[in-house]
């Protein structure tokens, strides 16, 4: 067999199970009113049309009635066009059609119109939900199943409720996506009707397999943390759900036994995948070859494909091929050609890989499709690559990640609860490039390193927020001058599969690479190891990989950085390294953060200009009582208490730290320093993040908001007290963005939680520095410093503060 990715189940996974079949004829059996003969005539026609799969001449005939035609007739003829649309895979004008049709229903406001109304509603939303495009099409569901319900409508209610369970398996949550398909099923059950039963049965199978790798993800996550009871607590959830998603797949193929449809055809296929022990190919194939052509069908060939033997499979592709050009269906026919591609791929025939890639590609093209068109410029990246072409493959990836960038609002929004579309059809296009620009790179191809992992950064931070809204206010429009400006010298780390690398930025516009020498397993291993070992305030076994690290990282670039003397280093990170404090790595005399101010950032396009005009005015916010399920936190009454005194400003404790209160006094004054001493944790999703104020949980969608509704931007935000997860490489990704998505300008945060005395004499010493006049960086550094030179001194205090943003 040949091996089937996850993204290609995932990929075509709405196109085979999720479409519902009983709206497909819908606006074909419709009568029109009031239309003349000849209308009457050329509807006819084009119904002929439609029915023998010639969507292309249906288009044709009915966009020359639509020119003539208005009101219900005109409304009643985009359906229809928006049904020919949609069947030869020409989804965004489907879309425009159908809300054609919307406009005039609306404004028609006639009860005899509701299922009309009704359907162009589930029509658009499911359209949608093709399209991935999730957040349109769940308030048109919403719509459709109230009004379908008002007109006592059970059949379509279920095939709404259907389409919006898809919705919410699209957007990530899972629960309520399993909520919504059970109603559905429910109603089915009352109707009798055995195929749609299936349908969501296929559905909620399916969203039990997602949820499944949600809670093993979460399982791994905790596992590298070393916290067992909630490695167990995920892994009982994941095995809970994979004997659901085994149970409804094998309800559906029963419910489906006696049917030659797709959905039965689709039951087999995710039993199959669940239980590799069964095989129902030969059924599936046979009842393929009795159904109607169709692109449904294609993508049930397409899937069907990726079971078997690469000869059998490339019969079967062609098939669908064959199939996707009868019905004029280019968007469909680019993927069976990619699919066919991707076959040869596999078997190093890389002349027919590339033929085909190339023929997906133009089928794409040709109907502006992005989503499928980056697809087959990665894979002709890849061949290319595999075959030594290298300038081809650079413009192929090139290609490939401005695609995405078109769409990126969409990726950004799919599945960001288990981001697997980002993880694997995302991801590697951005890293699988680096690693062309960097092996052996030219200093051109240094600085475009530079853009594409600054471009890697952005789509990460989209992908964790769940939208693509990253406006960056006052950002610094030329970032080098301000290198030069300030002496300031910028390292990225790169985490790759092959080979990892430092990239330094110098001052002076000079671009330099170098490679890290161990494998990308090894060194997460020792960076998440390293982790532990800094918070461990009983131990010194941090020192070995302080050292060890230090030298691996480090060492290679010590040289240029004693010749450039900077007064700043900015790190860029990637991965686990954002977890890590780099100011630990230590030399065997000194920590480096002994010898160079530090911050860390996203990447020099995220930095906003500094408004400080070097008067201080804090906003403090604290908590020095249990809330559970956290304990007290008793330094935080003198740490408040500083912040206070040499900053000026409000203070709030315990009963005062309300989520009312922090949001009333951010909207009434201005502050230049948000300063919260408090329980936090930033995990690796948004929905994971939040801090601890005495009524309730703030979660990080809040606190973004309450910093956004400042009158002006707030110059740097303090969370003192916060956790990040240490085996999760995104994060801090919270930490850094939500600072980036309101406007604040630098964080200073804690990689993992510390709250003693030494924690507020840091604190303190930081924020007179700060009043002094010294930069951000120098002051935290200065301030560190002082606790370094502590008897007893120990990383598990001072290191844990990070600066973030702009370090001026």
């Amino acid at each position: 067999m040949i091996r089937q990715s996850k993204k290609w189940h995932i990929s075509f996974l709405f196109w085979s199970s999720l479409l519902l079949i009983f709206w497909i004829h819908y606006w074909f059996i419709q009568p029109m009113r009031g239309e003349t003969a000849d209308v009457t005539q050329s509807v006819q026609q084009a119904q002929q049309y439609y029915q023998q799969g010639q969507f292309l001449q249906a288009i044709s005939l009915l966009e020359n009635l639509l020119a003539t035609s208005e009101g219900i007739e005109q409304a009643t003829i985009q359906c229809y066009l928006a049904a020919s649309y949609r069947e030869s895979g020409q989804l965004n004008k489907a879309i425009k059609n159908w809300k054609a049709a919307l406009e005039i229903y609306r404004n028609q406001n006639c009860q005899s119109l509701q299922p009309q109304l009704i359907a162009v509603l589930v029509d658009l939303g499911q359209t949608h939900n093709a399209l991935g495009q999730f957040r349109q099409a769940i308030p048109l569901l919403e719509e459709a199943i109230k009004l379908a319900e008002n007109n006592q409508e059970l059949k379509t209610q279920a095939i709404a409720w259907d389409i919006l369970g898809t919705s919410h398996t699209l957007s990530g949550d899972y629960d309520k996506a399993i909520k919504v398909y059970e109603t559905s099923l429910k109603l089915f059950e009352q109707l009798n009707h055995p195929d749609l039963m299936t349908i969501t049965l296929n559905n909620l199978s399916n969203t039990f397999s997602q949820r499944q790798l949600k809670y093993l993800a979460e399982a791994q996550a905790a596992q590298l943390e070393e916290d067992e009871t909630q490695a167990e607590h995920f892994t009982s959830l994941a095995q809970q759900d994979r004997q659901m998603a085994l149970a409804t797949a094998t309800q559906a193929e029963e419910t489906s036994r006696n049917q030659n449809s797709l959905s039965a055809v689709r039951a087999r296929l995710q039993l199959m995948k669940l239980n590799p022990n069964l095989d129902y190919r030969a059924s599936v194939s046979s009842i393929l070859e009795q159904l109607p052509n169709s692109r449904r069908k294609v993508y049930e060939l397409i899937n069907l494909a990726g079971l078997m033997k690469e000869s059998e499979a490339i019969k079967i592709l062609e098939k669908g091929i064959g199939i996707a050009h009868q019905l004029g269906d280019l968007r469909t026919a680019s993927f069976a050609l990619g699919a066919l591609g991707r076959v040869y791929e596999q078997k190093k025939q890389y002349d027919l890989a590339l033929k085909f890639t190339h023929q997906a590609q133009l089928a794409a093209g040709q109907i502006s499709a992005p989503d499928s068109q980056y697809r087959w410029q990665w894979q002709a990246g890849r061949i290319y690559r595999a075959t030594g072409r290298r300038e081809e493959a650079k413009v192929a990836y090139r290609q490939a990640i401005a695609s995405l960038q078109s769409i990126r609002g969409d990726i950004a929004v799919a599945n960001q609860n288990l981001q697997l579309d980002f993880r694997d059809e995302v991801e590697p296009v951005y890293r699988q490039l680096l690693e062309i620009l960097l092996d052996g790179g030219t200093s051109s191809e240094i600085e475009l390193a530079i853009q594409i992992f600054e471009g890697l950064q952005l789509s990460e931070l989209q992908n964790f927020f769940g939208d693509d809204c990253v406006e960056i206010i006052d950002a610094i429009k030329q970032p080098q001058v301000i290198l030069a400006k300030t002496n300031t010298v910028v390292i990225h780390s790169i985490i790759l599969k092959n080979q990892s690398y430092l990239i330094l930025q110098l001052s002076n516009g000079t671009n330099k690479s170098y490679p890290i020498n161990i494998s990308q397993s090894q060194l997460q291993k020792k960076i998440l190891k390293w982790r532990n070992e800094l918070e461990d305030i009983s131990s010194y076994r941090y020192i070995d990989l302080s050292k060890e690290l230090y030298k691996l990282l480090i060492q290679p670039i010590e040289n240029e950085l004693e010749l450039v003397q900077p007064n700043n280093l900015v790190f860029v990170n990637d991965g686990l390294f954002r977890n890590v404090p780099i100011g630990a790595l230590y030399d065997g005399q000194k920590f480096l953060l002994e010898k160079y101010p530090l911050s860390v950032s996203l990447g020099l396009n995220f930095i906003t200009q500094t408004q400080s005009s070097g008067q201080w005015r804090s906003l403090t916010f604290g908590l020095t009582v249990a809330v559970p399920p956290f304990d007290s936190l008793p330094n935080v009454a003198q740490e408040t208490h500083e912040v206070q005194t040499i900053l000026g400003g409000s203070r709030y404790l315990n009963n005062d730290f309300t989520f009312n209160n922090l949001q009333k006094q951010i909207r009434k004054k201005n502050y230049s320093v948000v300063h919260l001493a408090t329980h936090g944790r930033f995990g690796g999703n948004a929905e994971s993040a939040f801090l601890q104020a005495f009524d309730r949980q703030i979660s990080l969608a809040e606190l973004e908001n309450l910093l956004d509704s400042s009158q002006k931007p707030i110059e740097l935000l303090t969370l003192s007290a916060c956790q990040t997860a240490a085996g999760n490489d995104r994060a801090t990704l919270g930490l850094a963005g939500v600072a980036v998505r309101s406007g604040v300008k630098s964080t200073l945060g804690t990689l993992w939680f510390v709250n003693d005395q030494a924690t507020v004499e840091l604190i303190t010493d930081f924020y007179r520095y700060l009043e002094q006049g010294m930069s951000k960086t120098e002051a935290l550094r200065k301030a560190q410093l002082s606790q370094i030179a502590t008897p007893g001194s120990h990383p598990s205090i001072w290191a844990s503060f990070v600066l973030v943003g702009n370090w001026l």
